[in-house]
């Protein structure tokens, strides 16, 4: 493994993140832990950090020319703020992204924005299937 640290903070980690989000080319996506029955995803890591004073969140996007994940946690003192951190993985390489301090409504934002962000994805990436498997259906039916 490789590993490199980048010198910029994790919101840079953040802002690829998002803008991977947006890439035409993405096939599949997944979040780490998975939320049970009709529970939102953002409302699970919430919990977590409100119980426990820590979350991670763990997304692997698969696109034709490969795969990334994406790690960041957010670690809360009680007595003195909160610290995110992160890196991502792609084949052997691990990019190390710097702590940034963080308060509570910056936590809340931000899992919103991602939240909304990676449910418009997941749309996205559930329609084009559905649009291919009408297509090959078609196909099919006219005998070609």
């Amino acid at each position: 493994m490789e590993v490199v640290r980048v010198g910029k903070p994790v919101d840079a980690l953040l802002e690829e993140l998002s803008s991977d989000l947006s890439r035409p080319d993405l096939m599949w996506l997944e979040r780490y832990p998975h939320p049970r029955g009709n529970e939102r995803y953002r409302d699970l890591v919430a919990r977590m950090f409100q119980e426990f004073g820590v979350a991670a969140v763990l997304v692997r996007l698969r696109f034709g020319d490969g795969e990334k994940k994406y790690v960041v946690v957010a670690r809360y003192d009680w007595s003195g703020g909160g610290i995110a951190e992160g890196w991502i993985i792609e084949g052997t390489r691990i990019r190390l992204f710097d702590g940034r301090p963080f308060g509570v409504e910056t936590f809340a934002s931000t899992m919103e924005r991602f939240g909304d962000e990676y449910w418009r994805a997941e749309e996205r990436v559930l329609g084009s299937k559905m649009e291919r498997a009408y297509a090959e259906d078609k196909g099919d039916l006219l005998g070609g």
